[in-house]
């Protein structure tokens, strides 16, 4: 599992959820057998504090650090460059 708080989570379709940590990471979860599906997403330099699916397998995370990624759960990759912009936390 997480090795600090969980912030966020979101449902991400096909039995799977996301879950986001104050540890800067997100893992996809299988509801079914309880396990961790894939790799852990690294890339945020903050606390992960929000996630929302978006639709094809992916999911968008928001960071303490006022970044937004958009993640392709299948590759375990960032799909587009970090979204800049907010003068906070995305929440």
């Amino acid at each position: 599992g997480h090795s600090g708080w969980v912030t966020a989570l979101c449902a991400v379709g096909n039995g799977r959820v996301a879950s986001g940590c104050k540890n800067k990471t997100i893992k996809i979860w299988n509801t079914e057998t309880c396990q961790c599906d894939l790799t852990t997403l690294i890339g945020h330099s903050g606390w992960v504090t929000a996630l929302c699916a978006v639709g094809n397998g992916r999911v968008a995370s928001g960071c303490k650090n006022k970044t937004i990624k958009i993640w392709n759960t299948e590759t375990c990759q960032c799909d587009l460059t970090t979204l800049i912009g907010h003068s906070g936390w995305v929440t």
